[in-house]
């Protein structure tokens, strides 16, 4: 097995392994390590038994795990060699991995389809899926400096530093940006505070006069809100061990929420944020900064404990409410909190995990939107439209048993869709050994549409580094038991197997 893991560990104690790798307990340098990774049961690893033994198999993920000894395992995809039992040139491989996943992770931070990186943006579902995709180009320009933030300063950087830093400068922004204001509070006690509300005195205490009804005028945040960055903060601390970034004013003195507690802050943000009072405080520009730094922090604190490593899984969350911004990055002490007779959640494991499936068919929707921009200017990008497919045809009220979810689609200026694009995150070994199962998938696209071009898009792999345009085969007996308009159609309509450039970052059309 190619493993890079059989190395002394270097100065910044990152140890790099790739996706479809077997990891064993003998790969680690620390045997809990390994005991860890299998106890944490995380989205970037599948467990199997092996001759006996228990094996880690690396999924599609970029992934960065904080382990128990304080070193750092990093994953990178690998897409260019099917088989890892091949040893390759480990450092040239994991130059080239960090390199176009650094691209990866920029471009998708500037584009247009949905939210700049906060990595939330790398979710499986995608925007409504009839909103025309606006300019790219627009937006790039709007966010210079996101594309050097997560490309860090070399290839031999690890690709989370980049992401991590612009987490960090997120939420410190965010934190400044936290809405305050003062607020009148009211007391009715024997001691007075603040000013003397005569009326309401004479109102309500006209039978206790020693009891003076006061109002006082108090400086507060949203409470809510400051937490949620607190405890984002500290699992940033956690994912950065070695590393002290200075803790901003506002969130220093402030204890973490369990997450139960950031769970609810987060879902009432995102539902009344728009409508609630302290939106008035700040103009659009300074809005958007906070609720990037509010996602920055979700996304960090749903990362350890999550199937697909973006979604929030309601049975595994922490509490980090006994923990302070001046614990160890590394401990995980404090965290186990009782928030029921049946249930004890543990805290995430301090890990960063992007699915690839996710973000490699976002990257290629991106390259798509300023293909279309530039090639057919009246065109418009369609992203996973969802379709009514099959119907109940036993019912007077039709009732769709089935719906088609293609990942893009094309349209033209009167609405007509021309293109429909698969987009597969996986590596073929040449055009001519693509699964049958992906053609028919596009081929039922296509006729369901009827649309004239459909695209199957693959990473481009040493035998798969040219486009392959195929058409149904009319034969003679098609023919005689098919309409002429229909084997007409049918000749016209062409699917292609389209490769994308990962160091490049282009399409090969």
């Amino acid at each position: 097995m190619a493993n890079p893991m059989t190395q002394p560990a270097t100065n910044t104690q990152v140890m790099t392994c790739f996706e479809h790798q077997w990891l064993t307990r003998a790969d680690f340098f620390y045997p809990q390590d390994f005991d860890y990774l299998i106890e944490q049961e995380l989205a970037c690893f599948e467990i199997k038994v092996k001759q006996a033994q228990l094996c880690l198999v690396v999924s599609h993920y970029l992934a960065k795990v904080v382990l128990p000894s304080g070193q750092v395992l990093e994953i990178l995809p690998k897409v260019s060699h099917l088989d890892m039992t091949v040893k390759h040139n480990q450092a040239n491989d994991i130059e080239s991995a960090r390199a176009w996943v650094a691209t990866m992770l920029a471009d998708v931070g500037i584009d247009a389809i949905s939210k700049p990186l906060s990595a939330t943006s790398l979710e499986s579902t995608m925007p409504d899926s009839r909103t025309h995709v606006h300019s790219a180009s627009a937006n790039a320009s709007s966010n210079p400096s996101l594309k050097q933030n997560i490309i860090a300063a070399s290839v031999n950087t690890p690709w989370y530093e980049g992401v991590l830093a612009l987490a960090q400068q997120k939420i410190a922004q965010a934190a400044q940006l936290l809405p305050n204001r003062y607020q009148t509070q009211v007391k009715n006690h024997p001691q007075a505070q603040g000013k003397l509300n005569l009326s309401a005195q004479l109102k309500n205490n006209w039978h206790r006069p020693h009891y003076l009804y006061s109002e006082q005028s108090v400086f507060v945040i949203d409470s809510r809100l400051l937490g949620l960055l607190v405890t984002g903060w500290s699992q940033l601390q956690r994912l950065l061990p070695g590393k002290l970034y200075m803790t901003p004013d506002s969130l220093q003195g402030n204890k973490p929420l369990s997450m139960a507690q950031c769970r609810q802050a987060y879902q009432q943000f995102q539902q009344q944020s728009i409508h609630s009072g302290w939106s008035s405080q700040l103009t659009p520009r300074q809005v958007a900064g906070l609720t990037e730094g509010l996602n920055w922090c979700w996304w960090l604190l749903t990362q350890g404990a999550t199937q697909d490593g973006l979604k929030a899984n309601p049975q595994q969350n922490p509490d980090f409410s006994s923990t302070g911004l001046n614990a160890s990055a590394t401990s995980t002490q404090g965290f186990d909190r009782q928030l029921s007779s049946t249930a004890t959640l543990k805290a995430p494991a301090p890990a960063v995990m992007i699915n690839m499936n996710h973000a490699f068919e976002r990257w290629v929707t991106g390259k798509l939107l300023g293909w279309v921009e530039q090639n057919l200017p009246d065109s418009r990008l369609l992203i996973q439209p969802s379709l009514d497919w099959l119907v109940n045809s036993n019912v007077t009220q039709t009732q769709v048993v089935q719906k088609l979810t293609p990942d893009v689609c094309i349209s033209d200026a009167q609405g007509k869709i021309t293109h429909v694009i698969d987009i597969k995150y996986k590596a073929i070994t040449s055009a001519q050994q693509i699964s049958s199962r992906d053609w028919q998938q596009l081929f039922v696209y296509q006729q369901y549409l009827s649309c004239q071009n459909g695209w199957l898009i693959y990473p481009k792999t040493e035998n798969f580094a040219q486009r392959l345009d195929v058409r149904q085969n009319i034969d003679d007996n098609s023919r005689h038991h098919q309409h002429d308009e229909l084997t007409l159609d049918a000749e016209r309509q062409q699917m292609s197997a389209i490769a994308f450039d990962l160091s490049q970052a282009a399409l090969l059309l």
